[in-house]
């Protein structure tokens, strides 16, 4: 097969799946662990909500929120299987799975860069039936014994909000394509303003007017959507250019 000439990331919570969801990790809380491990997250997740609003969620949060959460899912006894049966519903947005198409059809590997977690990614790209078109997932794997026990997670694998170029730039690597030449798509100025690498190759998906021009600080175009009909004319512009 020819060497692509470019490479596509994506964040995964609110980029691929509706900010509706919040995140995965929201979905496995609600219906994949304790109700008591469920309070739990929910009370450290507005902690660092608060330090994400004023603007200091700096990288030692970012390790200690992660750390903590697999600390209260090990705690809950949370599985492969709870995973896989907390996830099956999710959704990705419409016109994923086409936007992903058209990239295998070009020749344009796609990878998966998240502040999250490698397994849950999976599970809701398998139920949608998209898994076997992400070349590369990026995000934490977890650590998982032989009978199915979470014994935590592989921190050389952690991707988080400020390193997210640096794993951007280890796909292109991977596929021998310049750094000029990944296109990347977020939702979020603070959890993507660092995917990708050049700033008019970042296209940002808002829920509304006042996030769209806020992305546009820390991207080269946004829309304001629920579904990848503009994410996907945008890549074929910049394709085609």
């Amino acid at each position: 097969m020819a060497k692509p000439g470019w490479v596509a990331v994506f964040d995964f919570d609110g980029t691929l799946i509706s900010k509706s969801y919040g995140a995965l990790c929201n979905v496995v809380d609600g219906n994949g662990i304790s109700a008591d491990g469920h309070k739990k997250a929910e009370e450290m997740r507005q902690q660092y909500f608060a330090k994400i609003r004023a603007g200091s969620f700096g990288r030692e949060d970012q390790e200690k929120w992660f750390a903590e959460t697999i600390e209260i899912y090990m705690h809950c006894g949370l599985t492969l299987r709870k995973i896989n049966s907390a996830l099956r519903d999710v959704r990705v947005r419409c016109g994923v799975k086409k936007c992903f198409r058209m990239l295998q059809e070009r020749n344009i590997p796609v990878a998966v860069i998240s502040y999250g977690v490698t397994e849950f990614i999976e599970a809701a790209l398998k139920a949608n039936g998209i898994l076997k078109m992400v070349d590369r997932i990026y995000a934490a794997d977890l650590l998982i014994n032989c009978g199915g026990k979470l014994l935590g997670f592989c921190r050389e694998s952690a991707v988080y909000p400020d390193n997210k170029g640096k794993w951007s730039r280890a796909f292109a690597d991977r596929h021998g394509v310049s750094y000029g030449h990944i296109l990347a798509v977020g939702d979020s100025v603070h959890g993507d303003g660092n995917l990708g690498h050049l700033k008019a190759n970042k296209f940002g998906i808002a829920k509304d007017r006042a996030e769209k021009e806020k992305l546009l600080e820390v991207m080269g175009a946004a829309a304001v959507t629920e579904d990848f009909g503009p994410v996907i004319e945008w890549l074929k512009r910049k394709i085609e250019d």
